[in-house]
């Protein structure tokens, strides 16, 4: 995808050469490796990561805000760029990164399996009946983990949204505490019952189980979806369902990537915003669209380009994900120099639930107080 964009950016932006560097790893790889990068003067002069690591760049006073830069572009005050471009790079008022495209947590689910055990029913659609699915899926077939649940803070925020509560609230009261948390916790804690506390794995190793036919149910972000395509095959048929809605007004967080601009140097500035900007243009988005399973990020070139649009509705696989898109919200980052920990203790925990170790309800009260401590 970024091969993409430099190309069809240098090919209408001559004088300006992009220099394309790949970080090993994934995100979190990503943000430690621009850290370390800081602190010897090494930065490039655009960076792209994800949208809960822009408080940690604030934080460092390392990104250049972009305020300015939007209230002086045509295409920005013409309408051609939407604010929802904006929306996930802000913090506390600042604009410090432009969205890219969206991701949400989704249920992919093997439909061979799935199907033969529904028996013609509708795919459920709320919490209660996918964990009852995956109960048939594991005790029909030992052989088959009926449901596996991504241990990872941004699933866990999902949980509590898609519940009706806020994550964190304005006062800063967190949103899975007392008795609006417990239904959280039983989720998780259902994904145990239905095999995967027999079953320890990492992400990428309950990647590569799923994709190989072993899992009936399994959590991860909708961006993926070709991936799993390509590495599924023929193997069995995927199918994709939406995160259940348990009340009204709750929301999801979105993922994804944002660019933010690092360079101080005014022309490189200039060259910056303008990479920026045909990244968040039709034409950008477009191959976005072309090379991720992203939902592009950039709602008014949605609106405006029948070709993206067409695009995305033509696996009917994406519809989760673009059914979800209205229900965005921000993917939160913990402020202070522990937000990260914090991130893992919460990753931790849901290992703990889903492998058995420890109860829903005991984990309910170790992790707020565990967390209490580190903010």
């Amino acid at each position: 995808m970024f091969e993409a964009l430099v190309e069809s950016f240098e090919a209408t932006n001559p004088d300006v050469r992009v220099e394309l560097t790949i970080p090993p790893g994934e995100q979190q790889e990503m943000i430690q490796d621009l850290l370390r990068r800081a602190l010897v003067d090494d930065l490039p002069d655009v960076t792209f990561q994800g949208y809960n690591y822009i408080r940690t760049l604030a934080e460092r006073d390392l990104p250049v805000p972009l305020d300015a830069f939007i209230a002086e572009d045509a295409a920005w005050q013409g309408g051609e760029i939407s604010s929802s471009v904006a929306n996930s790079g802000t913090l506390d008022g600042t604009v410090y990164g432009l969205g890219l495209g969206f991701s949400f947590p989704v249920l992919y689910y093997n439909a061979d399996l799935v199907n033969a055990a529904l028996e013609g029913q509708a795919f459920p659609s709320d919490w209660t009946g996918v964990i009852e699915l995956a109960n048939t899926l594991y005790e029909g077939d030992s052989g088959n983990l009926g449901g596996f649940l991504m241990s990872h803070s941004w699933i866990f925020q999902a949980l509590v949204e898609t519940t009706g509560n806020a994550y964190v609230g304005d006062d800063g009261r967190l949103g899975f505490a007392g008795d609006q948390g417990e239904a959280v916790f039983d989720i998780i804690g259902g994904f145990a019952e239905a095999g995967q506390a027999e079953s320890a794995m990492t992400r990428e190793q309950a990647r590569q189980a799923f994709v190989g036919g072993t899992v009936g149910i399994f959590t991860d972000s909708s961006s993926v979806l070709a991936r799993h395509l390509d590495q599924i095959g023929d193997r069995f048929e995927l199918a994709v369902a939406p995160f259940p809605i348990s009340a009204e007004g709750a929301s999801v967080p979105a993922a994804g990537v944002a660019g933010v601009m690092l360079t101080r140097d005014e022309a490189k500035q200039d060259a910056a915003w303008r990479f920026l900007g045909h990244v968040v243009s039709a034409e950008g988005q477009m191959l976005v669209a072309q090379n991720t399973s992203y939902v592009p990020a950039n709602a008014a070139a949605l609106e405006a380009s029948e070709a993206l649009h067409a695009l995305l509705t033509q696996d009917p696989r994406m519809q989760a994900a673009l059914d979800t898109a209205p229900l965005a919200s921000a993917w939160y980052a913990f402020p202070g120099q522990n937000g990260r920990e914090i991130d893992a203790v919460i990753a931790d925990m849901m290992q703990a639930v889903t492998s058995g170790t420890v109860t829903p309800d005991q984990a309910q009260m170790q992790l707020i107080n565990e967390i209490q401590a580190l903010r």
